[in-house]
């Protein structure tokens, strides 16, 4: 495409001013006339403007491989923010029943720490409450106070079973059954 650049001014001459901070002395010369003068204008030239597609393809496609690019982004953000919701749940769910475990340990220990279930369990297995204690002075050796042995209880026996009378079988009987056909 081309295009034609041709100046047309024009110029006018305005005439000049008079001075009136002194008014009391006339102007030496009369005004002169407005003329116009033309201004000399350069030849014409021809200006060629470069294409104005070239030079936006590259650019729209930028444009558009930055929108894709961050687009992408944006999914790949989304997704991994999601799966780390996913796995904090889950974590969640696993903190919370190890925490109800942990609870239910503490209560099992508390129940078999208390003075009763340790009577009972010492029973159990055989044991019997201490006799008198005595100490050992460790700097001098010296026995402080009388030791006695434990006593145990008296043993429990087992009776054997007594003579238990034979089972009672039932016979069938030959006597008819109401509703019963023969």
């Amino acid at each position: 495409m081309t295009t034609l650049i041709t100046p047309t001014r024009t110029r006018t001459t305005a005439p000049p001013r008079q001075r009136t901070a002194a008014p009391s002395r006339p102007a030496s010369r009369p005004a002169a006339p407005a003329t116009v003068r033309p201004i000399s204008t350069p030849p014409a030239t021809t200006v060629q403007r470069p294409s104005a597609d070239a030079p936006r393809a590259p650019f729209v496609l930028l444009v558009l491989a930055l929108a894709a690019a961050g687009l992408v982004a944006m999914v790949l953000l989304n997704t991994a923010i999601n799966e780390n919701a996913f796995r904090l749940h889950d974590l969640d769910k696993r903190q919370k029943a190890l925490d109800a475990t942990e609870q239910r340990l503490e209560r099992d220990v508390a129940e078999l720490e208390a003075p009763g279930s340790l009577l009972a369990a010492a029973k159990r297995l055989g044991l019997v409450p201490a006799g008198q204690q005595a100490y050992i002075e460790l700097p001098s050796g010296k026995v402080l106070g009388v030791a006695t042995p434990a006593k145990a209880p008296a043993a429990v026996v087992a009776k054997p079973p007594a003579k238990a009378p034979a089972p009672v079988v039932a016979t069938p009987s030959k006597a008819a059954v109401p509703g019963t056909r023969r």
